[in-house]
């Protein structure tokens, strides 16, 4: 994981032991939660890991 993304929680550590399993994946990924959690950065380093690293990322921002 990029060093960006610098969560301690216990969950936060879950998740990027989770990262590579996640980024091997062929599925598409929705990543939610609160504002200023850092989706974003997690968004950019399951990218950076994934196999489509080489094409473009994609993002969107769905508000309720």
């Amino acid at each position: 994981m990029t060093s960006d993304y610098i969560g301690i929680s216990v969950a936060a550590q879950a998740l990027r032991n989770m990262l590579s399993t996640i980024a091997n994946s062929p599925a598409t990924v929705m990543i939610t939660g609160e504002s200023g959690t850092g989706k974003e950065l997690l968004a950019r380093a399951l990218h950076e890991q994934s196999a489509r690293a080489r094409s473009e990322e994609h993002t969107s921002e769905l508000s309720h």
